[in-house]
Parts: structure tokens; sequence; C-alpha cells
């Protein structure tokens, strides 16, 4: 926007030139050739002013945008005074021309000042634009680097909180299982203060090791109870076959004792 307000200058400059050219001069042909230069640049200036004023109109700054409007109708006041000159030069009425020329260096003068001070003012609002945006891109600049700190802080805290209240009580509950798995249920029951998921799990896993216990505790009651009744059977069998073979001997001794009488009478007879 400062090299359009310096195009600006220029264009005004060079306007300014040729007029003071048309004014010392009665031929028609640099009459014309100089007063359609004075067009071209009136159409270049005019399209910097449109660009201009449809940037001060977008920024909404009532101030410069009234510094803006000041040197729209001071330069409408030179061109008015320089429309005089070309006709007076066209007229071949060079001295009317000087005098319409003197009249318009006091509005060209101000015209100047005037853009003077709307460049000065749009340079300083394109400063201070600037200077907030830097401010802004620092602030945020800032902002991310205290989130991403943050954020680290953070990570490390949720590694800790996972390593210590997820990770380690996982670990426990495996090594537990495996101690299980080994037929080790004498380990005491795992301690777990929480009533979050690792918790239900671990309250699930010593009843898990209390019912395995109970099982086994039973099977092996059942197994003493039969030893026991299988001892006392044995001992059982071993008193009757002991009686049976009493029983037996007894029975032998009395059938040799009634033999021996028999053949004895057989003898007498």
């Amino acid at each position: 926007m400062i090299q359009t307000a310096t195009g600006s200058y220029k264009q005004m400059y060079e306007v300014n030139n040729k007029l003071q050219q048309i004014a010392g001069t009665t031929m028609a042909v640099t009459i014309n050739t100089l007063t359609s230069e004075i067009e071209n640049h009136h159409n270049k200036l005019d399209a910097n002013l449109d660009e201009m004023e449809s940037y001060i109109s977008t920024i909404q700054a009532e101030e410069i945008m009234a510094a803006y409007q000041a040197y729209i109708h001071a330069w409408n006041q030179y061109q008015q005074v320089g429309e005089n000159v070309i006709t007076a030069a066209e007229e071949k009425q060079t001295a009317v021309a000087q005098d319409e020329l003197y009249k318009s260096i006091a509005f060209f003068e101000r015209s100047t000042q005037e853009m003077a001070g709307l460049q000065e003012q749009l340079s300083t609002y394109i400063t201070e634009q600037t200077m907030n945006s830097v401010t802004r891109s620092e602030t945020a600049m800032q902002s991310s680097i205290v989130i991403s700190i943050i954020a680290v802080i953070l990570a490390i805290i949720l590694s800790w909180l996972t390593q210590n209240y997820i990770r380690k009580p996982i670990i426990k509950v495996a090594n537990y299982l495996d101690q299980m798995a080994g037929r080790d249920l004498a380990m005491s029951p795992l301690s777990y203060n929480s009533q979050d998921e690792i918790g239900q799990l671990t309250k699930s896993m010593n009843h898990l090791r209390s019912s395995i216990q109970s099982i086994f505790t039973t099977v092996y009651q059942h197994s003493e109870e039969s030893a026991l009744t299988t001892n006392l059977l044995s001992n059982q069998m071993g008193e009757t076959v002991k009686g049976i073979e009493d029983v037996s001997t007894s029975i032998t001794e009395i059938a040799g004792t009634v033999s021996v009488p028999t053949k004895r009478n057989r003898r007498v007879f």
C-alpha cells in the first residue's frame, strides 16, 4: 500500500509537469500530446486511488479515511484549475494559462501535503499492524511452547500413572497366575485397594485362588479319608483271612484226630 501511495505521488508530479509545459506553449499538436499524456497519468492515478480507497474501507480507520477524503477534495480542485490551464492554452491565451497555472500551484501543494499526511498515516497504521502481528505471533509461539511443555509433563505423568497403576498391577497379577499354575497356593492374597478394573481383577483372582485352594483341601481330605478306610478294610481283611486260616487249621486237626481211630478200628476187626 505504501508503494501505491508512492506511485500516486509520481503520477501527480507527472501531471503537474505536463501542465506546466502546456501553459508554456501555443502549439496545438504539443498541447494535444501533453493533454493525452496527462489523461494517461490521471488514469494510472485513479487506479492507485481506487486501490487505496478499497484498502482504507477494509481496515475501517476513520482518521485515514478522513485524510483520504481531504486529499481527494484538494486534488479535484487542482484538476479544475488544470482544466482551465489547458483550455486557455488551446485558445492560445498564454497569459491566462500562466495565471491559472500559478493558481494551481497552491492546490497542487495542498494535494501533495494531504497525500504526504495520508501516506504517513498509512505507514503508521501498517507498522502498528505489523508490530501487532509480530506480537501475536510471538504470543502464539510462547503459547505453543507452554502448551508443548504442559503436554510433555502430562505425558510423563500419564506414563508414570500407567507404570504404577496399570502396568505394575497387571504384571503382579500375571506373576500371581504363574505361581498358581505352578501349584503354589500357599501365597498370600493379592492386595490392591482400588475399586477400578484392576481392583476387580485382583478381587476375582483372590476368589479364584480361594476356590482352587478349597477344592484341593476338600480333595485332600477325601483322599485321607479314603486312605484311612482302605487301611481299615485291609486290616479287617487280614483279620478275616487269619480267622479263616485258624478255622482251616482247626478243621485239619479235627480231621486228623478222627482218621486215627478209624485205622485202629480196622485193625481190630
